[in-house]
């Protein structure tokens, strides 16, 4: 892969970001999600989900050259992280969270809490991300609950 680059999300790029979080969810969460859950994961959801993160700048894309993936953050935490499944395991999660996390420590934050897949709870782990709790989080449709790990990390 070639040299990693992280730069803002533009507006005319909210259904290359749909793509790429499909992508990663069908590609990497089979493991541990079953096909209806991965099925309903999008109901009533659509490139619009990412608007504001890109007008308030604060969802990034990683470019190598082409997109391969991506964080958004919120006020206070990580809201999502998704690479392409051909993207996984060489390093570009790893520059993604790191680049939300210095971000976030910029704002002042000292203490994140997420909902952590559980495909990507052991990549977090990894990352200093301690477990606290598993639960269930909303994804589409109503009926779509999906198991999450609640994680914390703390800046040292």
């Amino acid at each position: 892969m070639n040299a990693v680059n992280i730069r803002l999300a533009r507006p005319d790029e909210a259904e290359l970001l749909l793509q790429i979080h499909h992508a990663s969810v069908q590609g990497l969460c089979a493991g541990q999600y079953d096909a209806e859950q991965i099925a309903h994961w999008f109901d009533g959801r659509d490139a619009s989900m990412y608007t504001q993160g890109i007008a308030q700048q604060r969802l990034w894309l990683a470019c190598a050259p082409d997109p391969v993936g991506f964080i958004e953050v919120d006020e206070h935490s990580i809201d999502k992280l998704f690479v392409l499944p051909q993207a996984a395991g060489l390093g570009v999660g790893k520059l993604l969270l790191l680049h939300g996390l210095a971000f976030l420590q910029a704002q002042g934050q000292r203490e994140i809490e997420i909902d952590a897949t559980l495909t990507a709870a052991p990549f977090y782990q990894k990352h200093g991300f301690e477990p606290m709790a598993q639960t269930l989080s909303k994804h589409g449709a109503e009926d779509a609950r999906l198991p999450v790990v609640r994680m914390r990390w703390s800046a040292a």
